[in-house]
């Protein structure tokens, strides 16, 4: 018989037995789809309409298959999965008669999340520990975690102690089966679920999954594979901590930073910047351990893996093409005198970079290419591995103040030839400092050193200019700082210090005054080790010819012509 002229029956007869080819919820619920779409055509509406029941739990089930079993939503599954109470009653009748264990074991927990007594969680675990044994031959690791680990979680809630034996049992029988087959992997995570159990565990039980776990860790430290010997390592720990073994936890944690160290002394052979990937793991975990001597050590191995990765990294050219607008924008400003050109940029926020702006271009890029948003980022500076993002949100961020760094960048190359052509129409520092005056952020004082900084820029010496006019911006927001009713110092131990620039541009008062824009613009350009990070690079000694270009003094120009918008505070 055709497979078009097969009675709904027949094929749901064929699910109903099926426990070894449709290994995903959605491959049986789409199955049971194609049922229900037969009902219909046959004209069996009530029968459809029990179909769906089942199909949207198989969508919604009461945990996801995944490495992590459990679904990350805030709102439970039970109160996401709507079902009618004519479909509970159904579900009911449904764990009596179905044969298939899967089936089973969903829709009887479904049934207990729903409060239809406890005998339908009690059910739901057997059914899981049935499907272990099913998945282990199917060779189904993943599911095999997912269904033990709901059994686990369901027999502790209930605190049924034969529940929780039995699911016990039937974890260290998985956990045997695979040593036996020396299929270590997935021994990680189930003994993970026993060590969460550890309060109804035996401890000769969590001693057998030791063994275990040491064989899995031996096993993966022989083929190479670090990382997962390491993770095997993390889990003796907590096992050693939970047998109240601290030295040998301790022993497990200095095991996995020297890991680490030997894996970025293999990696220097072929690439520094993946040498210091491990090497900053080791870092981490001998700082972690108290281990000075090794963190010094690890700190000078950091410096030359990061050398030897800047040789590696090649700078990328590309050519781009000035904007119409910007030379628009440009003229405009040229055609006022001087000093009113200097005002006119001063409240004009065209050459400022929009936040909002580089969020919305991160968002289109990010979908026209996806995986630059996925891959973990590093910056580097001076051959020190000074920041890094890792989950999907801090990448993203990564990418907007990037895209925000570069429109500044830009319109600072702009910024830096009107100045130029404004000086052959006579702009002298005299003028900028006119225009500074206009706000009573800057004193008498400041303004008379900030006077050397302009002269310097106009006569096309950016280095002084840079180290003039950087500290001289930083005062200048402090005093507003202050000016704002907020104080300027802070203790740092038993003294008191100077707010430092970053602290300054966090501060809820200054980015209310100055907004989000402004204060953004500034921190990345001073103090943002994804930005210029110039502040900190000129007062650390570490400001090379490029920090110092036009470019950036121009910006410094811009970042206090902005400050004159606010006459009086």
């Amino acid at each position: 018989m055709g497979e078009e002229k097969r009675s709904p029956e027949a094929c749901f007869e064929e699910i109903e037995k099926d426990t070894s080819t449709l290994r995903w919820f959605h491959q049986r619920a789409a199955k049971l789809a194609e049922i229900e779409r037969r009902y219909v055509s046959a004209g069996d509406h009530k029968r459809a309409e029990q179909l769906q029941w089942e199909i949207s739990i198989f969508y919604k089930p009461p945990m996801t298959v995944r490495d992590h079993p459990r679904d990350q939503s805030t709102t439970p599954w039970n109160e996401r999965l709507i079902l009618p109470d004519k479909a509970l009653d159904y579900l009911e009748t449904r764990v009596r008669e179905t044969p298939n264990p899967i089936h089973r074991s969903l829709y009887a927990d479904v049934l207990w999340g729903k409060k239809r007594g406890h005998k339908y969680a009690q059910a739901a675990i057997d059914s899981y520990l049935e499907c272990a044994d099913i998945y282990l031959q199917n060779g189904w690791d993943i599911e095999i975690v997912a269904f033990l680990h709901r059994a686990a979680e369901l027999s502790m809630t209930l605190n049924n102690h034969e529940k929780i034996d039995s699911t016990c049992s039937k974890i260290m029988q998985i956990l045997e089966a695979l040593k036996k087959k020396q299929a270590f992997r997935w021994s990680l995570d189930i003994s993970g679920i026993l060590l969460r159990m550890r309060e109804c565990v035996d401890e000769d039980v969590l001693e057998k999954a030791v063994t275990i776990l040491r064989m899995g860790s031996d096993n993966y430290r022989g083929s190479g594979n670090l990382h997962l010997h390491r993770l095997f390592l993390d889990m003796l720990g907590e096992y050693s901590k939970c047998l109240r073994r601290h030295d040998q936890a301790r022993t497990y944690r200095v095991e996995i930073a020297d890991s680490f160290d030997r894996e970025g002394d293999e990696r220097m052979k072929q690439s520094g910047l993946t040498a210091s990937v491990s090497y900053q793991s080791a870092l981490r975990e001998y700082r972690a351990l108290g281990e000075k001597k090794k963190v010094e050590d690890l700190l000078t191995k950091l410096k030359t893996a990061g050398e030897k990765a800047a040789t590696e990294m090649k700078p990328v050219e590309v050519i781009v093409k000035r904007p119409k607008a910007f030379r628009q924008l440009a003229e405009r400003f040229l055609t006022a005198a001087p000093g009113e050109a200097l005002q006119m940029i001063a409240i004009s926020d065209a050459l400022s970079p929009s936040l909002h702006a580089a969020r919305e271009l991160t968002e289109n890029l990010k979908k026209k290419y996806p995986l630059s948003y996925i891959f973990p980022t590093q910056h580097f500076r001076h051959a020190d591995p000074v920041s890094k993002s890792l989950d999907e949100s801090s990448i993203a961020e990564d990418h907007v103040i990037g895209n925000f760094s570069l429109d500044y960048q830009f319109k600072m190359i702009e910024f830096a030839e009107i100045l130029d052509r404004l000086k052959e129409k006579g702009l002298d520092s005299a003028m900028l400092i006119q225009q500074l005056s206009k706000s009573d952020l800057f004193t008498k004082d400041s303004l008379s050193i900030i006077r050397v900084g302009f002269d310097r820029f106009l006569e096309g010496d950016y280095v002084s200019a840079v180290h003039v006019l950087t500290p001289k911006l930083e005062a200048t927001l402090r005093r507003l700082l202050g000016k704002l009713g907020k104080p300027t110092t802070k203790f740092k131990g038993d003294i008191v210090i100077e707010q430092p620039i970053d602290d300054i541009l966090r501060n809820g008062e200054i980015v209310s005054f100055l907004g989000q824009d402004i204060v953004c613009y500034m921190r990345t350009f001073l103090a943002d080790k994804r930005g210029q990070n110039l502040r900190h690079e000129i007062a650390h000694g570490l400001a090379d010819l490029e920090d110092c270009s036009q470019r950036n003094a121009a910006t410094l120009v811009h970042q206090l012509l902005i400050l004159t918008r606010f006459p009086s505070i």
